[in-house]
């Protein structure tokens, strides 16, 4: 979510923000839904720290690569994600 490369706790705080406090968009939306069910909310930051703090299962491909998002959905990204970059 915060377009860094890795998964971490500050992914969970952008995905909130994101959420519930109208923080600034990010160039990929595809990138806030980490449990790829086509819609970012809730489930995702729950999802990044049951994978990092509870044993969960990893994210969906492309992880742990930067990459395009091969489920159909309506979150669109306007350009790749690039690892080290933070988008906005």
């Amino acid at each position: 979510a915060t377009g860094d490369g890795v998964v971490d706790v500050a992914d969970v705080i952008a995905s909130l923000g994101r959420l519930f406090l109208g923080s600034e968009k990010r160039a990929c939306d595809d990138a806030l839904d980490s449990n790829d069910d086509g819609g970012a909310d809730i489930g995702d930051p729950i999802c990044i720290l049951f994978f990092l703090f509870a044993g969960g299962p990893l994210p969906p491909k492309p992880f742990p690569a930067a990459g395009p998002d091969r489920t159909e959905d309506g979150l669109l990204c306007r350009f790749p994600p690039i690892p080290g970059r933070r988008s906005g």
